[in-house]
């Protein structure tokens, strides 16, 4: 992959006119806007990573990438939330262009896990991690915890937040990392790598809890193997196996979390 296709800082700002609206207090109803892609392709100097892709995601409505190991559903999910240069073809959240206005989108959109790039710390405590969430997102403590303890109460999921990220089993790190990712109010939240060692009965929970959280307003989009099970409902975008002439790039940096 070139230099003009690292992946862009993922941006901490909070206060910003593009972010959707947070849901009222055990509210539920469809937030966001539609996320439209026409063309969307990366390549590189050893092939292309992805593309020419097109997705329709109307409002509220979740999505799923699948593909083999090496398909690019890691650098699509990183493009469609602004998050990779060079990237090109059309891509719009509503009226916002987010090729041309990849800082505008990337203020209105939330990584929640890309395999390798951003994960939760191991050996940090959950209460540590929703802090840490809090301060890279520009939220006080005291409104991030209030935010967790009402996700905690919609999805049914109340672990000891004295417990280390590591003590936690895959499904329930699975379901914490997406409740980080809801803390601040967001179009799109993107998951990378979700049915990653889980069973199909933990990843059919997981795809439960996502359910609970869309309506909340927390709209996920995720990436899976082909032959998983994908969200109720989701629009699913299936990437073609790389053929040995058209090999992907891996990611070269690791995305920041820090301007």
């Amino acid at each position: 992959m070139t230099e003009d296709q690292t992946p862009a800082p993922i941006e901490t700002d909070d206060v910003v006119a593009e972010r959707a609206p947070e849901p009222a207090p055990g509210g539920s109803h469809q937030v966001g806007r539609a996320l439209t892609a026409r063309g969307l392709t990366l390549r590189s100097i050893r092939g292309t990573v992805f593309g020419p892709v097109d997705v329709d995601l109307p409002p509220g409505v979740p999505g799923a990438v699948l593909g083999t190991q090496g398909s690019g559903r890691s650098a699509l999910l990183l493009a469609l939330v602004g998050r990779l240069q060079g990237v090109g073809g059309e891509l719009t959240l509503g009226d916002m262009d987010g090729i041309r206005h990849p800082h505008r989108l990337r203020r209105a959109t939330t990584v929640a896990r890309i395999t390798d790039y951003v994960e939760l710390e191991p050996l940090l405590t959950i209460r540590e991690c929703i802090d840490e969430h809090c301060l890279a997102e520009g939220i006080s403590r005291r409104t991030g915890r209030k935010r967790f303890a009402r996700l905690e109460a919609a999805v049914g999921f109340h672990p000891d937040h004295g417990d280390q990220v590591s003590s936690l089993p895959v499904e329930d790190r699975t379901i914490l990392t997406c409740m980080l990712a809801c803390l601040r109010p967001a179009d799109v939240i993107v998951y990378d790598d979700i049915d990653s060692s889980l069973t199909r009965p933990q990843l059919e929970h997981v795809y439960r809890v996502l359910e609970t959280l869309g309506r909340l307003g927390h709209r996920f989009v995720v990436s899976a193997l082909t032959s998983a099970p994908v969200p109720r409902g989701a629009v699913v975008v299936e990437l073609p196996t790389p053929g040995h002439d058209d090999l992907p790039a891996a990611l070269p940096t690791r995305p920041s979390l820090e301007d």
